[in-house]
Parts: C-alpha cells; structure tokens; sequence
C-alpha cells in the first residue's frame, strides 16, 4: 500500500482559466513541506519523470502539487495564447492554491521547473520572491539567443507578419515570440536570492549544456550545477529520472525539511 495520496484539483487563474493539477500528499502528517512541478513547452504534469518525482518526493516526506499551464494538459486555455509571462502568472496562483491546504506548511515551498517551466519559476521568484529554493532542470532561460538560432531572421519576420510562429509541437501566438524576445534572463536572475540548483543533461540537443553553464555564472545566490551524463532534454530514462531524485531530494532537505 502507497504510503502517499493523490488528488486531482483545480483552481484559476486571473484569466478565470480552470488549471488541473495533482496534489501528492504523505499519509498522516501534517505541516507538509512542498512542491510546485512545472512542465515545459507543450508538455504536462503527466510526464513520467514529473509523476515518479511527485511519488518519490512524498515517500520521503515532501507534498507536491503538479498541475497544467493553461493551454496544456487537462487545464482550460488557448495554447495559441502562450507567453512566459503567462506561464509565470499561472504559476503564481498555483502558489496561492497550494499555500492555502491545509495540510501544507506554506513557509516552507520550493518549485522544480523544467525547460520553459524552469524559465516561469525564475520569472515567478523574480517577481515575487515568495519560496524557498529553486531546482531548475534544463531551464531555458536564454529565449531570445535560442529562438535565433532555431529560427532565421527571415522566419521571425514572416511569424511577426503572420501573427503566430508554428513549431514542432503546435502554433502560438507572436505574443509568445515577442514577450520571449523582450525577455532580459541576465537582470531577472540577478533578482534572485533564493538558492538555485541546476540540473541538465550531458547531451541535451534542445538546450545545450552551455546555457546552463552561462546561468550559473550570473546568478548570485547560492547555487549548484549538476550534470547528468547521457541525459537528453526530456530526462525520461531510467538513469536520468533516478539522478534528477537524488539530486533534488539531496538539495531540498538541507532547505525544506
């Protein structure tokens, strides 16, 4: 018998979006550090890695609350109207949500983010400065230096002309391309303050570990780089799921527990 529970909740956002998400729980305690587990770009809470860490972390004494950016998943929206700061906004009423159970000590939350997600939770924290650390899994912080490089300058124009930039997993709105473009990743994570762990794969073709190597040398609070050898972008093998645990257990009971 699983020594956690699951539930499947909602809340809104200030678009009066339902987002869907799933709040883990240890069995019989109370005072609960916890976990908000953001996905990346087109993804959801579902990914195995995300569904396993939420189960790991609550085996260890850890809540988590997994949910849904509007537009994905199971939550309402238009993944057209996609942008960051969007993305940060929603993740500010999955704070609020979560802050609210009863169950859950709201001193004491951390957010793991992956990809876009990781980039939300630091725009978040930027803005709000309301947890206590950060774990940050292949964070795609560098938007505007990646989307140039994915995209010719010819492409971009014509996204701007036609309203919307098509990419390998659906079509979003120029909002996103300009609120990505506009986004300044070295003054944000200079707001920083809380630690910051950063977890990336050795061979990640999405978001080359350089970028992470970059990041960790503007942020100024306390911080960690680990990397995880053979690990692609999404983090889905064995190995790479089980090393993502370590080192996130390892990091959030010296700052949640």
């Amino acid at each position: 018998m699983a020594n956690y529970s699951e539930n499947y909740v909602d809340f809104f956002n200030g678009k009066k979006e339902r987002l869907a998400g799933v709040l883990t729980l240890p069995k019989y305690t109370t005072n609960v550090p916890a976990v908000i587990i953001c996905h990346g770009f087109a993804k959801t809470k579902s990914d195995r890695k995300f569904v396993e860490l939420s189960r790991f972390l609550a085996d260890k004494g850890l809540a988590s609350l997994r949910f849904d950016f509007s537009g994905h998943g199971e939550s309402e929206g238009d993944f057209e109207k996609l942008t960051l700061q969007k993305e940060a906004t929603d993740l500010a009423c999955a704070f609020s949500f979560l802050s609210k159970q009863k169950r859950i000590n709201s001193s004491k939350i951390a957010i793991i983010g992956h990809s876009l997600g990781a980039a939300a939770a630091v725009l978040f924290q930027a803005q709000c400065q309301k947890v206590n650390t950060l774990i940050l899994l292949a964070p795609a912080l560098q938007l505007k230096e990646l989307l140039q490089n994915r995209y010719s300058k010819k492409q971009i124009e014509l996204c701007q002309k036609e309203k919307y930039i098509d990419t390998s997993r659906g079509r979003v709105g120029v909002g996103y391309l300009i609120d990505a473009m506009a986004f300044d990743w070295r003054e944000t994570i200079e707001k920083i303050a809380s630690p910051v762990l950063i977890i990336h794969g050795q061979k990640d073709n999405d978001i080359p570990l350089k970028y992470s190597r970059e990041l960790l040398k503007a942020i100024k609070a306390d911080k960690k780089l680990e990397i995880i050898e053979g690990a692609d972008h999404g983090m889905e093998s064995y190995q790479a799921k089980r090393e993502i645990f370590k080192y996130s257990y390892s990091w959030l009971s010296k700052r949640l527990l």
